[in-house]
């Protein structure tokens, strides 16, 4: 089980935070979480705290009050859902805005909260309602358990890299792993995210995790100033997209070190399955394993050709109770030992790391007054989803279309083009065939 106050103890004196302007101690992000589970303490019945996550200190230190307090903490930005939408899926719960005020509010959902639930995601949905994920302390024990084992280098690094947003399954790897062996998140200065070339040079880092998409851009910046510090990275991990094989071969080369690929939705508590490349076996043609099951997880595939995963780190969603297994609609091969990617049984996308429904952004197009029809069509860049197109029946101002996604989700999934059609084939629905 989590043991969060042991960890700040242990590792006291300690910096938990480099933000590039400031360094904060596991002491001081200690302090700050027992200031908030007193607050929280004088709440008995707010069970679920939905926290705005623009400042990542103050939502560490909320995620740690929770942990202490025993409720479960929900990140929370406009970017992604509405205050409205998760309000009718939670049921009473205390909110801490972008100032840091704590205020109660009754939500309308007949959520259940157990003890030991430590954090809800909410991902999309094919109903156009956020689908929460509700990830337990016993789930998160496994997860850090398997990833020690997988890759003991945790266990004698001193800087890892922090570049997720806590709205991200993969930020609590971060978070987790620093706290269990009192290492050092470094988050990037708002300047260093433009390029991130000169934060790779700067920090130090041990460990890297971060999507392919981002190591790509991060190449990119370095070869344009190849006369800049370039620093190295002993080890690097990738998850949230296919890893190809040239992108992990020019990496390793670039940052003169080892390769690891992980995968897993965020209902397998942030990852499953890994694979630690043999980078002299590649090339850049290969396809690249997500390797076998790591700690407690159990991989099988079902009839249909997709991946199931049982085990401790399996979730359950906020309305439902626990189950065997989770079936991840991942089409899978099982070849030499190793599970290799296929791609997927449904519409998902992931785009830049988010897993959306095609459904779920043809809905927002069709929001727009004037759009009759909308269709997703996927802007593929070797083997990952780049971004997306939308075809639209209707009159609607272009500009007006795009508006729409850019206040639904910020800069992150606006389309890359919007193209007007005549019409084009749809289902027994009505809804645009895909």
């Amino acid at each position: 089980m989590l043991n969060i106050a042991a960890s700040f103890s242990q590792f006291s004196d300690k910096p938990l935070l480099n933000l590039g302007t400031a360094e904060k101690s596991f002491a001081e992000i200690a302090q700050a979480a027992e200031r908030i589970a007193v607050h929280l303490a004088e709440m008995p019945d707010a069970s679920f705290v939905l926290c705005e996550c623009t400042d990542v200190e103050r939502y560490i230190s909320v995620f740690s009050a929770c942990v202490i307090a025993d409720r479960t903490v929900v990140p929370f930005s406009t970017q992604k859902f509405s205050f409205e939408d998760l309000s009718e899926a939670l049921p009473r719960f205390a909110y801490i805005d972008e100032a840091g005020n704590l205020s109660m509010h009754d939500g309308t959902g007949a959520a259940q909260r157990k003890s030991g639930d430590v954090y809800c995601l909410f991902t999309s949905g094919t109903t156009g309602k956020p689908k929460g994920i509700l990830v337990n302390s016993g789930n998160l024990s496994a997860y850090v358990e398997g990833v020690s084992s997988f890759i003991p280098e945790y266990k004698t690094a001193r800087n890892i890299s922090a570049v997720f947003s806590p709205l991200f399954d993969l930020f609590y790897h971060d978070l987790l792993l620093a706290i269990t062996y009192g290492l050092t998140l470094q988050f990037p200065t708002p300047r260093q995210r433009m390029t991130m070339a000169d934060f790779v040079a700067d920090r130090q880092i041990d460990i890297w995790f971060s999507t392919p998409t981002l190591a790509a851009n991060i190449l990119a910046a370095r070869a344009r100033t190849a006369a800049s510090p370039q620093g190295a990275i002993p080890l690097s991990l990738f998850c949230g997209e296919r890893l190809g094989a040239a992108l992990a071969i020019e990496w390793g080369k670039s940052m003169n070190g080892d390769v690891i690929n992980v995968y897993g939705p965020t209902e397998t508590t942030i990852a499953c399955t890994g694979e630690r490349l043999d980078m002299s076996a590649l090339d850049k043609d290969s396809d690249v394993s997500i390797g076998v099951p790591f700690g407690k997880n159990i991989a099988s595939i079902s009839d249909h050709g997709t991946l199931l995963i049982s085990g401790a780190q399996v979730a359950r969603y906020l309305h439902s109770t626990e189950v065997p297994f989770f079936d991840t609609k991942d089409l899978v091969k099982l070849e030499g030992g190793k599970y290799y990617f296929l791609g997927r049984a449904d519409g998902q996308l992931k785009i830049k790391g988010i897993r959306i429904e095609k459904e779920e952004l043809e809905r927002v197009a069709c929001a727009v007054p004037g759009v009759s029809y909308a269709k997703i069509q996927p802007i593929l860049n070797s083997g990952l989803v780049a971004g997306f197109n939308v075809l639209v029946v209707g009159d609607a101002p272009a500009r007006s279309i795009s508006e729409a996604y850019k206040k639904r989700y910020g800069a992150s999934l606006v389309p890359s083009g919007i193209q007007f059609v005549e019409e084009f084939e749809t289902g027994t629905s009505g809804k645009a065939k895909v």
